[in-house]
């Protein structure tokens, strides 16, 4: 009994009693909303004929299937079993015949050159294009040093060995380049021999004991030679015999045109040649030792436009002038100097 609210005591109530018992627990699964789907589809009726056209296109490509995998098959096997055949193949050894073979052909040969003289550029000069080919019309190059020193000391044994230097020049196109042309060899004795004439480009920066770029050939031997102005890859000769040779690095290594042996060109040795003119419009002279200046179209080597005799008026006595060399004025291509034998020089 507890005390009730508004007595002195607030009287006293009867409180409810609660009566607890045990029960059990009760699960309700409450299912969840089900979405029914449907597919639109029209039904027909197979023949017999429809029957037979897809047997038939399940043929068809049953078979290809199984055929090209089968050649799958077949090419793996035969790469594996190729492989196996490499690996089984003992390296074999040229015999002295069959490198000579090799040797003697003329695309191997080309192929040798042309990757010898690459790898003598990039072991001769550090700071240099080694790739450069000097056959074609590209003019870019480096200057070189200002320094007066030694660079370079050019021969080849086989080729220039006993042979004296005859004329020297400069490449316009590529001061790298130097064209040398060298007299016949001697002989122990001191004689000349018949060995055919010599023309070898080297090039400074391919460094000591290098090949030359090119040695060019010709009959004669060659007492002059320049490298044509207009034209990198043209490169002009005057020999001992009176010819006037052109050779072109990209044809051949002999002569692609030539004046002829005959009173219309020269029959004495020829001291210079010369190339005057523009680029569109252009000649080369040549001089002989007789005093013989003839004009020539590189196009037509086989006989001059026009030939002259010089004369020194009758300071010789009539013997005639014996000429040794020319040189033209760069500012007038008509004034040009001659030097003779005894000493003079003439205008």
């Amino acid at each position: 009994k507890t005390p009730a609210a508004g007595g002195e005591e607030g009287g006293l109530r009867e409180s409810r009693k609660l009566n607890l018992t045990i029960s059990e627990a009760v699960l309700v699964e409450v299912p969840g909303k089900v979405l029914e789907t449907y597919d639109k589809v029209i039904q027909t009726e197979v023949t017999e004929e429809d029957g037979k056209d897809e047997d038939e296109t399940a043929a068809r490509i049953i078979p290809t299937a199984v055929s090209e995998e089968g050649d799958k098959d077949e090419d793996a096997e035969e790469d594996n079993n190729a492989a196996d055949e490499q690996k089984e193949e003992e390296v074999q050894v040229m015999s002295e015949a069959e490198w000579g073979k090799v040797t003697e052909n003329d695309d191997f040969r080309d192929f040798f050159f042309r990757s010898s003289k690459v790898m003598e550029r990039a072991l001769g000069q550090q700071k240099y294009d080694i790739l450069k080919d000097y056959s074609t019309d590209d003019a870019s190059n480096q200057a070189g040093e200002d320094a007066l020193s030694l660079l370079a000391t050019f021969g080849n044994e086989k080729l220039t060995a006993d042979r004296a230097v005859t004329n020297v020049e400069w490449s316009m196109h590529h001061p790298e380049l130097l064209l040398a042309s060298y007299h016949n060899p001697l002989s122990p004795e001191g004689e000349l021999l018949g060995a055919e004439g010599l023309v070898c480009v080297w090039n400074l920066r391919a460094g000591q004991q290098s090949e030359p770029e090119y040695h060019l050939r010709c009959q004669s031997a060659p007492t002059c030679a320049i490298v044509n102005r207009y034209s990198p890859h043209c490169f002009l000769g005057g020999t001992l015999s009176g010819q006037v040779v052109l050779w072109d690095v990209r044809a051949q290594r002999t002569p692609v045109a030539r004046t002829p042996l005959s009173a219309g060109g020269h029959t004495q040795p020829v001291v210079k040649v010369q190339i005057v003119g523009t680029h569109h419009a252009h000649s080369l002279l040549s001089l002989s030792n007789d005093a013989k200046l003839s004009t020539w179209t590189l196009t037509k080597l086989s006989e001059p436009i026009d030939s002259v005799t010089l004369h020194d008026g009758g300071a010789s006595g009539g013997a005639g002038m014996s000429v040794t060399a020319m040189a033209f004025s760069d500012s007038d291509v008509n004034e040009f100097l001659v030097g003779c034998e005894d000493g003079a020089v003439w205008s």
